[in-house]
């Protein structure tokens, strides 16, 4: 946990730890699987971060830890959020993006996103997490009192 004085300080903070985290993944694994979540508190974070040049972002693999069903260029959509602010500088290859395709029916979208994750974490978990807390307590679309 961080403690800060405000949003700045915040971002700043959280900017330099998932810098780290990513540069050590891409050390020890040359390569690095990374997990964003949406919201509004990632928004600055990520923008800072996909301007950092010291990371490779070709040996970076990202996927969303939740996701709304609407369209990618929705204003609800965090696909949309990654875009705007950490794809917006860092160059990701696009099939490096783990993205669920909303253009499907849902149930056809949960299960090539789910099966998107077989390939994707055949060879390890997740390095690197983001991860928010609603007002409510909610995490990862997990709303209470889900178990």
């Amino acid at each position: 946990m961080i403690e800060t004085s405000g949003n700045a300080e915040f971002t700043a903070q959280s900017v330099v730890i998932l810098q780290q985290k990513i540069l050590n993944a891409i050390e020890q694994y040359d390569s690095c699987i990374l997990g964003l979540s949406g919201g509004s508190t990632p928004r600055p974070v990520y923008e800072e971060l996909g301007q950092r040049s010291d990371i490779d972002w070709q040996k970076v693999q990202l996927f969303l830890v939740d996701e709304r069903y609407v369209p990618p260029d929705h204003a609800e959509s965090n696909q949309k959020l990654v875009r705007d602010t950490l794809l917006k500088h860092a160059d990701v290859p696009p099939d490096q993006c783990y993205f669920p395709d909303t253009s499907l029916g849902i149930e056809d979208c949960v299960l090539a996103y789910a099966r998107s994750f077989v390939d994707l974490f055949a060879a390890r978990p997740p390095d690197v997490m983001v991860l928010g807390l609603g007002p409510d307590g909610h995490t990862a679309s997990l709303f209470p009192p889900l178990p």
